[in-house]
């Protein structure tokens, strides 16, 4: 076909190659919860203040941001159910936006959430994953902050897919 019979077709779609699925490491799920992006700035923060608190005291702490939601999770599951209650209420979102991040979170940290949430309605305490996970967070913030010295450092647009501690460099 010459160039000029060829205009005003339009060209043909392209087609993209189909995703390939999302395959968890063995021994943790990929999970999604709704986020608010001021929490999860803060998240973000917090896990670079705790890296560079366990990198100070030699600590082996997380070197990804996914494992650090999952000690999240079981530290806030380590609590009883009134005081995780004390720490799940949220003023209302108005004007906030966010929206659902998935993770790959290590199975006994997510089994770990799953039992307190079981303890938590038995208690007579209805919330959401979203909303226990988001209580999980803020306790974790507020840790990091407190173990940083009350500021957090402000983190990337995007993190690093890990963080290795390098004291074992020297």
């Amino acid at each position: 076909m010459s160039e000029d019979q060829d205009v005003g077709r339009a060209a043909a779609p392209r087609r993209r190659a189909p995703r390939k699925p999302q395959v968890p490491a063995p021994g943790h799920t990929r999970i999604a919860w709704y986020w608010r992006l001021p929490d999860f700035d803060d998240a973000r923060a917090a896990y670079l203040a705790d890296w560079q608190c366990d990198e100070r005291e030699r600590i082996r702490g997380p070197e990804k941001f996914a494992a650090w939601i999952g000690r999240a999770l079981s530290r806030f599951a380590e609590l009883t159910p009134q005081e995780r209650a004390a720490r799940v209420e949220r003023p209302p979102a108005e004007g906030i936006t966010g929206g659902s991040r998935s993770f790959e979170v290590p199975d006994g940290d997510l089994a770990a959430m799953r039992k307190a949430m079981r303890e938590d309605r038995e208690a007579g305490l209805w919330t959401s994953d979203s909303g226990w996970v988001a209580g999980a967070i803020a306790t974790a913030v507020e840790a990091a902050r407190t173990r940083a010295g009350g500021t957090l450092p402000t983190p990337p647009t995007r993190l690093a897919s890990s963080y290795r501690h390098r004291f074992d460099e020297s």
